[in-house]
């Protein structure tokens, strides 16, 4: 996986070094997000409301690299579990969030002036946290992610834009701290999401010379 980011990042700065122009798109959206989480013990849903924060920088006209960051409060989880559904929602913790960040290389097709389709797939990582006044359970994971979307460009330097994130991750590490004590797990996992956005940005053009 180390050799894998450390080739990316060649590219990525390769294709800095010969751009003639660079291109930042900067982006601030809404999300409703819809993640499943899924274990040997059981399997969960869970419900979000959130915002993300994502840069892309294209360096040579329609290629370039994604980052992604974003911020999920959890409004409701059912745990499916032995034949037997659990429903909570957010009044019954004392706090709960996922966090998400995504990184990796961005392709942008021109369909006109005013509208461009974005795509982007790179590496996943999450940190999935819940509390209570009993329990409280922590989750890292990773995987792949990505994004899929529409820019309507009316100017130069802003745009209006809708689309999805997504993500894969099959890697994890839990752990679950209670009273008596905690417990760490890394048994097979897979956690998966679909989060449609809209949202805002402006544009930032550079000439290199």
């Amino acid at each position: 996986m180390k050799k894998s980011i450390f080739v990316f990042l060649s590219l990525v700065l390769s294709s800095m070094v010969f751009a003639k122009e660079t291109k930042t798109y900067i982006t601030a959206a809404y999300n409703f997000g819809m993640f499943t989480e899924r274990t040997d013990q059981a399997q969960t849903k869970l419900l979000t409301n959130g915002f993300d924060l994502s840069v892309s920088g294209y360096f040579n006209e329609n290629w370039g690299i994604y980052i992604n960051t974003d911020y999920n409060f959890i409004d409701k989880a059912t745990v499916y579990s032995g034949g037997i559904s659990i429903t909570t929602t957010s009044s019954d913790w004392d706090f709960s969030m996922l966090l998400s960040a995504i990184i990796g290389p961005t392709y942008k097709f021109n369909i006109n002036d005013n509208f461009e389709i974005l795509s982007a797939l790179g590496f996943h990582l999450a940190q999935y946290s819940l509390r209570t006044k009993y329990v409280g359970t922590i989750n890292y994971s990773f995987g792949i992610g990505g994004d899929i979307g529409i820019r309507y460009l009316p100017t130069k330097h802003f745009y209006l834009t809708a689309g999805s994130l997504f993500s894969h991750d099959f890697y994890y590490k839990g752990e679950i701290n209670t009273a008596y004590g905690s417990t760490k797990n890394s048994d097979s996992y897979n956690l998966g999401s679909i989060r449609p956005y809209i949202g805002i940005g402006f544009t930032l053009t550079e000439i290199i010379k």
